[in-house]
């Protein structure tokens, strides 16, 4: 239906005289009965001619013409077709002779408004035309009244019609009285069976019980029904049986009331209502409050759901004396997987480990995923201890059958943390807390098992978190210092080389060695740190011991040497103490090595242009493949102290020690025994031909100092009797 809508005007504020246009035609101007202009309260056009009444009415509007001529008839007649013609409506007034009366009356009855009769008097003609002008603007105002009406209805039944809602109109008792054809679109009722039926046909007996002064309100003004919720009946197709669908509509509604004739008073005829279907607003509300309560992957409880179920597990068990486990789980090497075979790869996974999980479980217990591969499981009002060994061993098991990926079977493990309510928490923060901690040390344990909370596990991670704080306090304030630990020639006695040895001077725990600390900066990136002020200090105590004969080997950490500024950090820390990179011997773990990556390859050839030794600690553990030897610069090999140990006169260790020695030497590369500290293992070293040693047996580590006066001694002498004596 297409809506026309009129701009005509409302119905005109009153009007002063000499607002309205008047055309007057005179054959004789001099003689007028209106007088001369000014003498009237109209504004007044004035012409003489036919044609210039004519050529006036075609080119102006008017609201009113005074004929005043001796052909009054003609010029009426040609006025009237004109007007006719062109659709023009304004009112004639004519002034006649007396003896025109059958022209007068033809005139009457052709349309001219008043006719007066000559000889007039001007009062009489200007209340004559006052009146014609007010009689004009009362049948105008009333045209306009019947047209705005008109159009209020055409505009009701264009918006009923075309309204997204049911529009609805009842009596007094409840009955439909009208119902637009929405009744049909959205409930799949006939509206014309809808009229004059309770309005209960469509919200059901038990809503309109429910709800009864809802659908029909019987209050108006501010107290109306407004965005009120109810369902209504969707019939279904009638292969369905005739059975119905409850659809949620929000209802709109107000009560009719009209006058009571004599009284004043008013009653109630009625009510007139919007209904909207709201079932797509209500399905995206479902959906909202779905993800914000769920994991939108894999469709599980996510953080905040998941707080809200142990909380008031925590509350029931409680008062029922019982116990509430949380276990939190992360999926071991996931972070490798993801990386080899692409997130989508891992999304999938992690649906699928999703649903294994929740194989485990029983239907009162909650599986939720935080996010990445971090799993949660609540076992609410759970008896022993027993019950949750039971899941956490049938969760690990469970994950132990391989996964496909990308059609390749992918084995994966979990590790596992468990924590009960009451024993290791009384809230949901700490009992997460202490399950995440007991998980973390499932990882420390070696991965794929499960591992209860324990008193003793928070405090050493309190330890460990409190080391990590001091240490970069410890990096500000200086609290670290260097050792050194000579490398020496078993055949002459003497001292071809340091290795620097980092100490940590802890102002509450002493002195530290590096097994106490590296992990932790290692794991919190403070390794670069520290690696950046040990080079810095050894460069600083050889500019001041000025002998350019000494070698100190400085061990870095794979990430530090990884890190881009690695080389530049060593060129410009060389250059600053003005140090040949002859006197750096730079020790690297054969693990950096078998990464297989180009840019470390370029790294150690650039230090190497510097004149810098390339050494590689803890050599021979762990790796078969010695193709690395020929593809890297390296200089040294420092055997790993596990070979020294166990070293004796036919044993196997002492076989291998042999091995390495006529390796190194095919090779050219220098050997050093690190951790000599008898003179059992000095003689079977010896003996296996190896000649460059450090341990205890020649000299504990000592500072820059110490060292400087020790070396002092030993020079021309045995460096090992030196050592011992001192």
């Amino acid at each position: 239906m297409t809506l026309h809508i009129s701009t005509a005007g409302a119905v005109n504020a009153p009007q002063s005289l000499a607002s309205f246009r008047i055309l007057v035609q005179e054959d004789q101007p001099e003689n007028s009965v209106l007088g001369l202009a000014g003498a009237t309260p109209f504004s007044l056009t004035r012409v003489k001619t036919l044609q210039e009444l004519q050529q006036a009415i075609e080119t102006r509007p008017f609201d009113l013409v005074v004929v005043d001529s001796v052909a009054f008839y003609s010029y009426c007649k040609q006025l009237l077709e004109i007007l006719a013609r062109r659709m023009i409506d304004i009112a004639i007034i004519a002034l006649a002779p007396i003896a025109a009366t059958e022209q007068i009356r033809e005139l009457l009855n052709a349309g001219v408004s008043d006719i007066l009769v000559k000889p007039v008097q001007q009062e009489s003609v200007i209340n004559t035309m006052r009146n014609a002008l007010m009689r004009r603007k009362l049948a105008n105002d009333n045209a306009h009244l019947h047209e705005q009406l008109a159009q209020a209805e055409r505009m009701q039944k264009f918006f009923s019609i075309n309204s997204p809602d049911i529009v609805y109109v009842l009596d007094s008792n409840g009955r439909i009285t009208y119902i637009n054809d929405n009744a049909t679109t959205l409930l799949n009722q006939d509206r014309q069976q809808l009229i004059g039926q309770h309005f209960s046909t469509l919200t059901g007996d038990d809503q309109a019980r429910q709800l009864p002064y809802i659908f029909n309100e019987r209050r108006g003004g501010d107290r109306k029904t407004c965005n009120r919720e109810m369902q209504l009946k969707k019939r279904l197709d009638p292969a369905n049986g005739g059975k119905t669908l409850s659809i949620p509509f929000e209802i709109s509604a107000s009560g009719i009331y009209d006058q009571v004739p004599g009284t004043g008073k008013t009653r109630f005829i009625g009510t007139f209502g919007v209904a909207r279907d709201i079932s797509t607003r209500k399905q995206a509300e479902s959906m909202i409050r779905f993800q914000v309560y769920h994991d939108q992957l894999t469709g599980l409880p996510n953080r905040t759901l998941f707080r809200d179920r142990c909380q008031s597990a925590i509350s029931q068990a409680r008062r029922q004396q019982k116990k509430v486990v949380a276990i939190t789980l992360d999926l071991d090497r996931f972070k490798a997987i993801n990386d080899a075979f692409g997130h989508t790869a891992g999304d999938q996974l992690l649906q699928n480990v999703s649903r294994r999980l929740q194989g485990c479980l029983r239907e009162s217990d909650t599986l939720a995923r935080f996010g990445g591969d971090e799993f949660v499981i609540l076992l609410p009002q759970t008896q022993t201890v027993e019950e949750s060994n039971v899941v956490a061993e049938k969760i690990r098991q469970a994950l132990l059958t391989d996964f496909a990926v990308n059609h390749q079977a992918v084995s994966l493990t979990a590790s596992i943390g468990v924590a009960l309510f009451p024993d290791h928490g009384d809230s949901v923060d700490t009992l997460l807390r202490n399950a995440d901690i007991a998980m973390n040390h499932a990882k420390t344990l070696g991965k794929n098992r499960f591992q209860y909370f324990e008193h003793q596990i928070q405090d050493s991670l309190s330890r460990r978190l409190n080391l990590e704080f001091d240490m970069r306090a410890g990096i500000a304030e200086s609290q670290f210092c260097l050792d050194y630990q000579p490398q020496i020639d078993a055949e002459s006695g003497q001292m071809v080389s340091l290795e620097a040895l980092l100490r940590w001077e802890h102002p509450r725990l002493g002195r530290l060695k590096p097994g106490d600390f590296l992990k932790i900066a290692e794991e919190t990136g403070q390794i670069i740190a520290l690696g950046e002020w040990v080079f810095a200090q050894v460069c600083a105590d050889l500019a001041r011991w000025k002998n350019p004969a000494i070698r100190v080997s400085v061990n870095f950490s794979p990430s530090h040497v990884e890190h881009p500024q690695f080389v530049p950090m060593i060129v410009e820390t060389l250059r600053q103490h003005q140090i040949s990179g002859q006197q750096i011997e730079l020790e690297i773990t054969e693990t950096l090595l078998l990464r297989q990556q180009p840019e470390i390859n370029e790294k150690l050839l650039m230090l190497s242009q510097q004149g810098i030794h390339i050494a590689i600690d803890d050599f021979g553990t762990g790796y078969s493949s010695l193709s690395y030897l020929h593809r890297f610069p390296v200089h040294t090999l420092k055997m790993d102290r596990s070979f020294i140990e166990r070293v004796d006169a036919q044993g196997r260790e002492t076989c291998i020690v042999k091995a390495l020695v006529s390796m190194a030497e095919g090779l050219n590369l220098r050997l050093v025994a690190e951790g000599v500290e008898t003179e059992q293992q000095y003689r079977h070293l010896r003996n296996a031909g190896c000649t460059m040693m450090q341990g205890f047996l020649f000299s504990e580590a000592v500072s820059g100092d110490v060292l400087e006066k020790l070396t002092q001694a030993s020079q021309g002498k045995d460096f090992r009797s030196t050592a011992m004596l001192s």
